[in-house]
């Protein structure tokens, strides 16, 4: 059994376009979860054509809500590494969900996400 993780939207990304790795790797995770937030950021750019295959892919982990303790935490967080690394409210409340429920986050995009136990789950060529 793979280890309890949350999944960026980068990843999953990936997934609805058929990038292999990503189709392999997300496949393989028996314990993921995602933000309330990855769902919005992946209905914000899905094409209509998406919609099915999107529903389907989400179906299939739990969503984790912001609440205002992850609320707090991720403006925190903006506002220690916002200037320094661009991160925007997305991803800074991504990762304090991931810092909030103890979770490694799995993302292409490590650098922003500073002081959170990040994941590569594959390289992206």
């Amino acid at each position: 059994m793979s280890e309890p993780i949350l999944i960026d939207t980068d990843v999953l990304i990936d997934y609805m376009r058929g990038h292999p790795d990503a189709v392999s790797w997300v496949d393989t995770r028996m314990n993921a979860q995602v933000s309330v937030v990855t769902v919005a950021e992946l209905y914000s750019g899905a094409r209509d054509a998406e919609m099915e295959k999107l529903r389907a892919l989400l179906a299939t982990f739990p969503h984790l809500p912001v609440t205002e303790e992850i609320a707090v935490r991720g403006g925190l967080f903006r506002r220690q590494h916002g200037k320094a690394i661009r991160i925007e409210v997305p991803d800074a409340l991504i990762a304090a969900t991931a810092q909030e429920h103890g979770l490694k986050l799995a993302t292409l995009n490590r650098k922003h996400f500073p002081a959170v136990d990040v994941v590569a789950p594959y390289t992206k060529r």
